[in-house]
């Protein structure tokens, strides 16, 4: 009876670890799909950028060029983006980097102040099952 038990409470721990990282996992994935829709939004203006450099009437390239997070910006096409995907505030940053590790330079005939983009979404996912165990209350992806 005692094994039985044991063998109880040591499979209901798996079970709330496997849940708590499952909600992990989702969490990445839709932050992961956030970040991609922002970045192309951005990438668009930019090359609009470079094809126009006068922004046409209704546009505004005034968020290009700083880094910035989406609680100052919020008009901004990344943070938009972000927005409809369910990520807003200071959970997303914009930033221009010059390089990108693993990307391959950009050709030096393409003459535009800002070549890259990098948006980074912060998600803090509450942990249920394993902070009963003396983890951390959340998990921040």
């Amino acid at each position: 009876m005692i094994v039985a038990i044991f063998v109880a409470l040591i499979l209901l721990a798996v079970l709330g670890i496997a849940t708590d990282y499952t909600q992990v996992w989702a969490h990445r994935q839709m932050a992961q799909g956030a970040a991609d829709a922002a970045c192309q939004a951005a990438a668009a203006d930019l090359y609009f950028k470079y094809l126009y450099p006068t922004a046409p009437t209704g546009m505004s390239y005034g968020w290009i060029g700083s880094s910035f997070d989406c609680s100052s910006n919020t008009s901004s096409p990344p943070c938009s983006y972000a927005a409809a995907n369910g990520y807003s505030g200071s959970a997303v940053t914009v930033s221009f980097p010059s390089s990108l590790l693993g990307v391959s330079p950009i050709p030096t005939s393409f003459t535009v102040a800002n070549k890259y983009v990098q948006v980074a979404i912060t998600d803090p996912v509450s942990m249920s099952f394993t902070r009963l165990v003396g983890a951390s209350s959340t998990y921040t992806i």
